[in-house]
C-alpha cells in the first residue's frame, strides 16, 4: 500500500533512519549506511526475504498514523526487520574490534583461563571475527536474515525474534555494542 511511496529517495532515506533510529535509537550513522548498504544487496544476498520485508513494513506503516506511533515499530510487530537489522550489524560491524579497555582493578583481572591481567593494562576484542566464528553463528560468511528468527506459522510464513536476539540484546557472541557494564 504505501511501500510504492517508499521507493522515492526522500521517503526511503526517512523509513531507513526511522527503522534504524526507532527500533535502537542510539546507533550511530555509520550503522545506518551498513544496514542500507546490505538492504540494497538484500535481492542478492537473500533474495526471498525483500518479499517479506516489504510486507512486514506495509502491515506496520499501514495508515499515516502508524508513521508517528512509536509502538508500530516495536521489535514484536517487525521482527523480520529487526532480525535483518541485527543480522546486518553482525554481517558489517561498524569496526574490526571494540573499543580499548584499561584494566582499573587494583589488583588487575583474571580471566577465565587463569591469566591475569595487570592494571593499567589496555584490552581489545576482535569483534568483527568473533561475529564470524562457526563457534558462535552457523555458516558465519553467508548474510543470512533468518538467522535470529523462528518460523512460528509455516504456512503463512509468519515468524517471531529467537529469545534473547532483539536489536539492542548483547551476548558474549554478539558484540556490536561491546560487552559488560558499559556497553549500553
Amino acid at each position: 500500500m504505501y511501500w510504492s511511496r517508499l521507493t522515492e529517495p526522500r521517503s526511503l532515506k526517512t523509513l531507513t533512519l526511522r527503522l534504524q533510529y526507532g527500533v535502537a535509537s542510539g546507533v550511530k550513522v555509520p550503522g545506518t549506511l551498513a544496514v542500507l548498504l546490505d538492504l540494497m544487496a538484500l535481492p542478492r544476498l537473500s533474495p526471498g526475504f525483500l518479499p517479506l520485508l516489504r510486507e512486514e513494513i506495509d502491515s506496520v506503516l499501514s495508515s499515516p498514523e502508524s508513521w508517528t506511533d512509536p509502538q508500530s515499530f516495536s521489535p514484536e510487530k517487525i521482527p523480520l526487520t529487526t532480525a535483518f537489522m541485527r543480522e546486518s550489524m553482525r554481517y558489517s560491524p561498524l569496526a574490526s574490534s571494540l573499543p580499548l579497555r584499561e584494566v582499573v582493578a587494583k589488583d588487575g583481572v583474571v580471566l577465565p583461563d587463569g591469566t591475569h591481567v595487570p592494571r593499567g593494562t589496555w584490552l581489545v576484542c576482535p569483534t568483527e571475527y568473533m561475529m564470524r566464528d562457526e563457534r558462535f553463528f552457523k555458516n558465519p560468511d553467508v548474510f543470512d536474515p533468518f538467522r535470529f528468527l523462528e518460523e512460528v506459522d509455516e504456512k503463512n510464513r509468519r515468524y517471531t525474534l529467537k529469545e534473547g536476539n532483539d536489536l539492542t540484546a548483547i551476548s558474549e557472541s554478539f558484540l556490536f555494542y561491546g560487552f559488560g557494564k558499559h556497553s549500553w
